[in-house]
């Protein structure tokens, strides 16, 4: 059970864990790091919001091959999670460009985003292959 931004920052270390998000947090002040963000460290796990909203949400990458709340998933759920107030910047230089989403950057093997909802800004200032307002691809 998550309740605070220092607990939502550490889903980052166990990937292939349930996590259940209980109320509202705001990420004021934290800089964000993608959850599970390569393949090799994909998150594999469920995520599920609770209709809760992350908000103030800020990640800025330099050099990142994929960039969002989630980075890369690998068959994982991602539910009823709302992230508003966000600002995604990308300053790439990944040499085979860049995916960027607001939910999560890259899925595959029937990953799930359902009942998801972003709002923000996603800004890129040099190569990005795929982006997206939930998924990048």
């Amino acid at each position: 059970m998550i309740t605070t931004a220092a607990e939502l920052s550490r889903v980052r270390y166990q990937p292939d864990k349930h996590y259940r998000l209980m109320n509202d947090i705001d990420m004021t002040g934290y800089s964000w790091a993608p959850i599970g963000n390569s393949p090799a460290g994909a998150f594999t796990g469920t995520f599920e919001g609770n209709g809760h909203t992350i908000s103030n949400l800020t990640l800025t990458s330099t050099g990142s091959e994929y960039n969002g709340f989630f980075g890369y998933i690998d068959g994982a759920g991602i539910y009823n999670l709302n992230i508003v107030n966000a600002s995604y910047t990308l300053n790439e230089t990944h040499a085979r460009g860049a995916s960027v989403g607001g939910i999560c950057a890259f899925a595959r093997n029937n990953a799930t985003i359902e009942n998801c909802v972003f709002n923000g800004t996603i800004t890129a200032t040099s190569q990005v292959v795929s982006a997206g307002g939930i998924a990048g691809d």
